[in-house]
């Protein structure tokens, strides 16, 4: 197969033909921890598709020295990956969490493991190939598991676990329940219990700081693209209840129409020429034919303000300050 693609695509260069490239996927930064041997370690991860794809070379090098170590070397378009052989660093590894979204194409590289070529699925993202670890930990004979709280585990001292999925294969939010606006809103009312309508919530200080990590993919989408603080603020609040709610994996899309708005979904409001001036979280989807949406949101005159069945917290987008939505529900 790969011949014959070759084989096409040097025809096409020669008749001066248009290659279509190849299907490109958006790889989301995520927060996953990855532990070896009970040590917690540093890799470059994205997420794509709801799984994890870790860098090879991060995994060659966290391998490096146990029993289970592999060379990685490339010539040609070829990957080639030797087991029992020590890695040898570029110095360009184990860089971190990555810090905004990335484009990602299916790799064309062969990938050859122990003289064998294997067939896995691989995305290049800035010139690196990029590999399920469970596929890896088949093909190289290390365990690979997963659990709530702890997140990725590789152990280097037994065989391969059986091929499960990273996570569970149905979206769950953060308290583990399934992904429906019932279950989002039960959360929502938990926070509002802790922090009500009235609860001093400004701009500095710790009376408007969140108290919590705050997720990579919601700090690209409002501080990354729009500027805004996500630790103090309406940002902070904003921050808090939508990781509270989703966790810190779920990734932001972004909700063009309005009408499509969810309970749980960021609300960046903006003036008229597109710069932010504030960030709720919606509480409703849209109420009536102008498009009200009911919201919960910090730093309201310096205060934490809810929805109330006497004075609801309701706002609509207008041309003169119109929203971007973004939502952490899986798609489909």
């Amino acid at each position: 197969m790969k011949k014959a693609v070759s084989c096409f695509l040097a025809l096409a260069l020669c008749l001066g033909l248009t290659v279509p490239a190849l299907a490109a996927e958006t790889a989301n930064p995520t927060n996953d921890r990855l532990t070896v041997d009970g040590v917690e370690q540093t890799p470059t991860v994205y997420k794509i598709g709801g799984s994890n794809y870790f860098k090879i070379r991060d995994v060659a090098a966290v391998l490096n020295g146990t029993e289970k170590q592999f060379s990685v070397g490339y010539s040609n378009g070829k990957v080639t990956v030797t087991s029992g052989q020590p890695y040898e660093a570029t110095g360009k590894e184990l860089a971190g969490a990555p810090s905004e979204s990335r484009t990602a194409s299916r790799s064309s590289d062969s990938i050859i493991i122990d003289g064998t070529e294997a067939s896995l699925t691989v995305y290049k993202i800035g010139g690196s190939n990029y590999f399920k670890l469970r596929d890896l930990g088949k093909a190289l004979d290390f365990q690979v598991d997963w659990a709530a709280g702890q997140g990725v585990m590789i152990e280097t001292g037994g065989a391969a676990a059986p091929v499960e999925p990273e996570q569970p294969t149905e979206a769950t939010l953060a308290n583990g329940k399934p992904v429906t606006e019932s279950n989002v809103l039960a959360i929502m009312a938990e926070i509002e219990r802790e922090y009500p309508t009235g609860t001093p919530w400004n701009q500095s200080g710790s009376q408007g700081k969140n108290p919590n990590k705050v997720s990579a993919a919601f700090n690209v989408v409002v501080h990354g693209q729009y500027g805004i603080n996500t630790t103090y603020a309406c940002g902070g609040f904003a921050a808090m209840v939508s990781d509270r709610v989703f966790g810190y994996d779920a990734p932001c899309r972004k909700v063009d129409d309005v009408t499509d708005i969810r309970p749980g979904d960021i609300i960046v409001h903006l003036d008229k020429n597109g710069n932010a001036t504030h960030v709720s979280i919606a509480m409703s989807g849209v109420l009536n034919e102008y498009n009200y949406v009911a919201r919960c949101e910090g730093n309201n005159n310096s205060q934490v303000k809810w929805p109330t069945d006497d004075g609801l917290n309701t706002a609509r987008p207008t041309a003169a300050k119109p929203w971007a939505i973004y939502t952490r529900y899986p798609e489909g």
